[in-house]
């Protein structure tokens, strides 16, 4: 099923909206309120939260929401994910902790949630997790403290403290995004899901992962890699090296960090774009080669725009080159 209610929905419902001081339902129905579709605040115990009508339900609403966003405990999620499918929305966001990551009662909640999502046909990104922006439809279903600026780039992370890390850099350089997913602990939508959604989307021309854990479908992962990477770049960034790296990782996402073996595997790209001319770019192309992969310098494209023009492109490889190194000029991975 797409993905496309998560990030172009027209209506959604924030469980859990608060005006609690402080509070994750607070900071997610502020950031909400740049949101240009309808947003139904669901708050049993208020009338009103933030100057907007609140619900009891989620069947009280006056229509079913393409997206429901939860903040609730972890314990009410379940029942809430089950609620919502039996209403015929297609696409929940659970930010709500508590799940595998604290251990054998969270699991079973978290197994029963999968559940519901199933039984439904819901799409589900989380649990565990910051939640997502589109900046190009003016979408912060997060509780960060900023949103992100448009751009071309897709970040997704399994790491939500990096999340808001990277969205400091970017307003610090100025850079934008064409969306910002922190997916949790990925209990149902995973990587290949929003690998193959950003691979058609037209504000996407790269994707950037932060990758603690493959998870369970390691085929499907490669197999929307080799699918995408043929007209996109994709960049990986694979953490949970180390037995320590990945116990850190297993305290916030509940499972342990896939085997770097999936990444390292044949069937992965070994083509990597250098993009730019300076010193940096040189020495990590230096440091890839010396890896084994080879160097591709990409000019304009259709969908690529790296301000290289040819004869800063014969340049350039003309000091790689010298250094030893095997380059290709060409327009796509």
């Amino acid at each position: 099923m797409s993905l496309e209610c998560f990030f172009q929905p027209h209506s959604l419902a924030l469980v859990g909206a608060s005006d609690r001081e402080g509070s994750v339902g607070r900071a997610v129905l502020e950031n909400l309120r740049a949101f240009s579709g309808r947003v139904f605040p669901v708050n049993a115990k208020r009338e009103r939260v933030l100057d907007l009508p609140s619900f009891a339900t989620l069947s009280a609403l006056p229509e079913v929401p393409d997206l429901v966003v939860i903040v609730t405990p972890a314990v009410t999620v379940p029942a809430l994910v089950e609620e919502a499918g039996q209403l015929g929305v297609k696409a929940v966001v659970v930010i709500s902790a508590g799940f595998k990551e604290i251990g054998v009662e969270g699991a079973k909640i978290e197994a029963e949630v999968i559940a519901a999502a199933k039984r439904h046909g819901t799409r589900l990104i989380g649990p565990n997790c910051l939640g997502l922006m589109n900046p190009h439809a003016g979408l912060n279903a997060t509780f960060a403290s900023s949103m992100a600026r448009s751009g071309r780039v897709a970040f997704l992370s399994q790491s939500g403290a990096l999340c808001t890390a990277i969205l400091d850099w970017s307003h610090e350089q100025n850079v934008g995004f064409s969306a910002f997913v922190s997916t949790g602990a990925m209990a149902e939508v995973g990587w290949g899901d929003l690998i193959r959604h950003f691979g058609d989307d037209p504000h996407t021309e790269s994707i950037v992962m932060y990758v603690e854990s493959v998870g369970s479908d390691a085929a499907g992962f490669l197999e929307a890699v080799r699918e995408v990477a043929e007209r996109k770049p994709i960049v990986v960034i694979k953490v949970g090296r180390t037995a320590e790296a990945s116990r850190a990782a297993a305290s916030h996402t509940g499972a342990m960090t896939g085997s770097d073996d999936v990444l390292d595997a044949d069937s992965l790209p070994k083509t990597i774009a250098v993009l730019g001319g300076g010193a940096i770019a040189l020495e990590m192309a230096h440091y890839l080669e010396a890896m084994g992969c080879t160097v591709v310098l990409l000019q304009r494209n259709a969908q690529l725009l790296t301000g290289l023009d040819h004869e800063c492109s014969d340049v350039i490889a003309k000091a790689y080159t010298e250094r030893g190194m095997q380059v290709h000029l060409g327009t796509h991975l």
